[in-house]
């Protein structure tokens, strides 16, 4: 005896393919919402050549102190021209130093290397090779010299690799405040996770540092390695062309220092785990085609070790204008 088959009428059938029909509208209706809302807050800019010029205010400051003195700062910091030029997604930049700020007469602090960043939809890299040579001592307690007097023999490597993930980045870009490759078309915020790897070498002829009344170092190298991971959040203010952004990440690093001294003392720390903290702001207006803005960076350097205590801070400021030209379509690089 045959069993009967288990078939769909027609009718069944036709309820059927409404149901999917329904579906799938459903579905495409929601994927255009959500593409409509995306592109509500961010809009991109797709041109073939960006040019923006502007004027950067360096300044890096290595401080000493111990719980018995007070803090002996060494600065070097400059004023210089930067030329950036953009193909599509590739960048080129190049600064031209112009003088040194804060230095006694024919001092001549040097800073080479710079710091490439880029900034993509979901997240922000910086890849960074700095050298320093001469220090002017703010203090003139650091070297038994007066204050404002230039060292050259003080040279210091700053090394950096910084990845910064944003959670938010379909509604929220930094790139649109820091690049300008975007416009941030609606206040909003985004929360970031972010990783830093840092190293410092800073190598002197014996720099006299007190730290008592009575005695004294005489350094002549100190190595920081830090590897640091946190979070943060990051909020840009929109009303018509004008924008303004803060972004504050933070967290626990891992770092380890080194001193070498003259009197052939070397005290080195175990792996110790120490807060972190990073500021960067910007400001600006930006258009079709023109755009100009004001954008900063600060690592005040949180650094306390009991005993002998080194704090790098590092501040950067720079003023942009730039334009826009030849438009194309969108790429698959843009990610």
């Amino acid at each position: 005896m045959n069993e009967p088959k288990n078939t769909l009428s027609k009718s069944q059938l036709w309820v059927l393919k409404q149901g999917f029909s329904a579906m799938f509208l459903l579905l495409s209706g929601l994927c255009v919402m959500q593409a409509q809302t995306d592109s509500a807050f961010i809009k991109k800019y797709y041109y073939r050549v960006t040019v923006n010029p502007g004027i950067v205010y360096k300044d890096f400051k290595v401080s000493f102190d111990t719980d018995h003195s007070s803090p002996v700062f060494f600065q070097n910091s400059s004023f210089g021209a930067k030329l950036r030029l953009k193909y599509k997604w590739v960048s080129f930049y190049y600064t031209i130093p112009l003088a040194g700020a804060n230095v006694p007469a024919g001092a001549n602090p040097r800073h080479f290397g710079g710091t490439l960043s880029l900034f993509r939809n979901k997240y922000v890299l910086r890849l960074g090779l700095r050298r320093f040579k001469g220090f002017t001592d703010l203090n003139g307690a650091g070297n038994e010299t007066e204050a404002g007097t230039f060292i050259n023999d003080m040279r210091m490597w700053y090394n950096l690799i910084d990845f910064t993930y944003i959670l938010s980045n379909r509604r929220y870009s930094l790139r649109s405040a820091f690049k300008f490759s975007a416009r941030q078309l609606k206040s909003k915020g985004s929360f970031l996770l972010n990783t830093q790897w840092n190293y410092q070498n800073l190598e002197a002829d014996s720099l006299t540092i007190p730290i008592s009344a009575s005695d004294t170092y005489h350094l002549d190298n100190y190595k920081n390695l830090k590897i640091g991971i946190g979070g943060g959040y990051a909020y840009t203010y929109v009303r018509d062309k004008l924008f303004a952004t803060l972004v504050l990440t933070g967290g626990g690093e891992f770092r380890r220092l080194i001193y070498d001294f003259a009197e052939e003392r070397r005290t080195s720390n175990r792996w110790r785990l120490s807060p972190s903290l990073q500021i960067q702001f910007g400001c600006g207006v930006t258009g079709e085609r023109y755009f100009a803005g004001l954008n900063g960076y600060y690592l005040p350097g949180l650094d306390r070790e009991k005993g002998l205590n080194t704090r790098v801070r590092d501040f950067r400021i720079q003023l942009v204008v730039g334009m826009r030209i030849g438009n194309y379509e969108q790429e698959a690089m843009d990610f």
